[in-house]
């Protein structure tokens, strides 16, 4: 019985490709023609990878012989490293969205498309419904910003998420024509994570997103520790506050006793409860902790 395959042929009959050409043969948005986006051939490795087929070769346009499905079958793209994290897509055009989708799937990333600034600001008020506060949000993520949108463009969009403090915590990289670049530089100036001038290279591109899905993870996981520390200095007492101050200046528990007129068996005891609650081992450790704290 005949096998099920999965192929892809590019067949010129004109006067051939230059090699410039070929390398950016199926990447997002490149076109030779003066009408079309350039998206058509971009989703062939994502509808390879989708069927589980062989994974392309190191030739940006050709790919090994057609494999047999059931010999395909054992393949898989690499596991992200964020399982968890999600890909933002705001862009009005379709096209521009669903070609992204297919890219970030070949990575295993997740992604959620929004038509406009004004649909994706709707899903993001019902999920800061559920956080324990609005401007922190509890896993990673980045936004794919299409500058120019109808509505609400994407810089007035930015603009409200850094003011919300949305944007620190889920970098920002605009996707932009040759004619916005001056104001996409200036918005990576002014706290965008960065941009991509349309035609991208894919891999390039989705190189970036993981870059900022690890920004996004390394802030949110310093925020949560800052909370932590904060939550553990409210446990402390206000001699056992005392005390860690002239412990973190340096001072031993003779002299901490006669600054605060007590005896130094009652430093050691609010020294002891200071570490314990701190959860630090020695002065030295207490106070790089508190360096960090600010």
């Amino acid at each position: 019985p005949r096998k099920a395959w999965v192929e892809f042929a590019v067949t010129d009959h004109g006067q051939g490709l230059s090699e410039a050409v070929r390398e950016k043969l199926f990447t997002p948005f490149f076109t030779t023609k003066t009408e079309g986006m350039g998206l058509g051939l971009s989703l062939c490795p994502a509808v390879l990878f989708h069927h589980r087929a062989a994974p392309p070769s190191a030739s940006p346009c050709r790919w090994p012989e057609a494999v047999p499905h059931d010999r395909a079958s054992n393949y898989h793209p690499a596991m992200t490293q964020y399982p968890d994290a999600k890909v933002f897509l705001v862009d009005d055009d379709a096209g521009v969205r669903e070609a992204l989708a297919w890219l970030l799937r070949t990575r295993r990333l997740l992604s959620a498309p929004f038509e406009s600034a004004e649909h994706f600001l709707a899903e993001l008020a019902r999920l800061q419904a559920g956080w324990a506060c609005a401007g922190e949000p509890p896993q990673a993520a980045c936004l794919l910003l299409d500058v120019r949108m109808p509505g609400m463009s994407g810089l007035a969009l930015f603009e409200q998420l850094l003011a919300s403090g949305i944007a620190q915590a889920w970098p920002v990289i605009f996707l932009t024509g040759h004619a916005d670049v001056p104001t996409a530089v200036d918005s990576v100036k002014r706290g965008a994570f960065d941009f991509c001038e349309k035609p991208f290279s894919d891999n390039a591109l989705v190189d970036r997103v993981e870059q900022a899905l690890g920004l996004s993870r390394t802030r949110l996981s310093e925020r949560t520790r800052l909370q932590q520390l904060q939550h553990r200095l409210s446990e402390l007492t206000e001699r056992e506050r005392d005390v860690m101050r002239l412990v973190v200046e340096g001072l031993p528990n003779k002299l901490i006793a006669d600054q605060l007129d007590i005896s130094v068996r009652t430093v050691e005891v609010h020294r002891a409860r200071v570490f314990d609650k701190m959860d630090v081992k020695s002065a030295v450790e207490l106070a790089n902790l508190m360096r960090e704290a600010g």
